[in-house]
């Protein structure tokens, strides 16, 4: 599938600042990849009467990580920071617009500390979303899952660079 189709199909779901990935799949979705599904596992289980939320998360985390970049940009008027997700191992970078708006240069840092120079190849500002390309052979592409098969009520997990905070992406769910 072209990434364009990809965008418009909603297989790469950008919220915010921060690049929330749908690596969420039903406990009943069949058709999940295995990976996924046994990263998540139940969603829930009964206590007696509490309701408890089972360890899937750090399993996600652990998952996606190596895909989730830090993007630094530097401007006239100052620096800003964002993240960004790898798309495939040809150097294809998704992120927001807005963080790469008007940029005089962008700098991604991997999840191992190398910091390369990344050039702009695509924008859109109505659906927020930028293309960046890197040339590097160090890249692990996320795997992405099937937001028509989210249900309203699903945990979601964005993992990102909240505020260019040190010590790895933040998480939120």
């Amino acid at each position: 599938m072209r990434l364009k189709d990809r965008i418009k199909s909603g297989a790469v779901l950008i919220a915010g600042g921060v690049v929330s990935l749908a690596i969420l799949v039903s406990a009943c979705d069949t058709n999940a990849p295995a990976t996924v599904e046994s990263a998540i596992g139940e969603q829930t289980q009964t206590e007696g009467s509490r309701v408890t939320t089972s360890s899937w998360i750090p399993d996600v985390v652990e998952m996606v990580t190596p895909s989730i970049v830090q993007i630094s940009v530097r401007r006239a008027e100052g620096a800003g920071s964002g993240t960004g997700i790898v798309f495939d191992a040809d150097g294809t970078i998704i992120t927001n617009w807005h963080i790469v708006e008007g940029a005089n240069s962008i700098d991604i840092v991997l999840p191992s500390g190398v910091r390369l120079e990344a050039q702009l190849m695509r924008e859109d500002s109505k659906l927020d979303l930028a293309v960046l390309v890197v040339d590097t052979d160090d890249l692990v592409p996320a795997e992405f899952g099937d937001s028509d098969a989210l249900r309203v009520g699903e945990d979601v997990v964005s993992i990102g660079h909240a505020f260019g905070l040190s010590g790895g992406p933040t998480i939120s769910r």
